[in-house]
């Protein structure tokens, strides 16, 4: 029953996917995939659409509209999805999405920061946020030792699903 956001994107939308029948919370999203995906699921979920401009390269509502939307929300935990992530912090490759994804933040008490090793080997040129407004990241391979030690620093706990921690961190 919890209140949660979800970041548009391919791992965004995997996480879409991967949440119970059983979920009955709440999910904030300016993703369509994500919204067209649980809107036809068999959940008690409720769904709030954030309007905006679409976005078409990566299916997401942008723009002052979406970010107008946010205002008077709130979510515990917001799943981000970065282009890119380095010790300075986590991108966008759209100076539009960042700034969403920057008030996406700002609602959220934790904010995770979902993906895949490919966004630690990235880059991209809209800064979302320094490291320090991340308080988990799941990614499904090792990040780099220079990442690594810049996400300690900045108190990340970095999570790896079963399959990659059960091999030693071996990709």
């Amino acid at each position: 029953a919890d209140t949660i956001a979800i970041d548009a994107g391919p791992t965004a939308y995997a996480l879409a996917r991967a949440l119970p029948a059983s979920f009955a919370g709440s999910v904030i999203t300016h993703s369509v995939p994500v919204l067209r995906f649980l809107a036809e699921q068999p959940t008690r979920a409720r769904l709030v659409a954030l309007g905006g401009e679409l976005r078409g390269d990566r299916h997401a509502l942008v723009g002052p509209i979406t970010e107008a939307a946010l205002a008077g929300l709130r979510a515990r935990t917001y799943f981000l999805e970065a282009a890119a992530v380095d010790a300075r912090g986590v991108y966008s490759d759209s100076l539009c999405e960042a700034s969403v994804q920057r008030r996406l933040m700002d609602i959220a008490d934790h904010v995770v920061l979902v993906g895949t090793g490919s966004a630690a080997r990235s880059s991209a040129p809209a800064r979302i946020a320094p490291l320090d407004r991340v308080a988990r990241m799941v990614v499904d391979a090792p990040v780099p030792g220079g990442l690594r030690t810049a996400l300690q620093l900045a108190g990340v706990l970095v999570e790896y699903p079963s399959a990659v921690a059960a091999s030693g961190g071996r990709v």
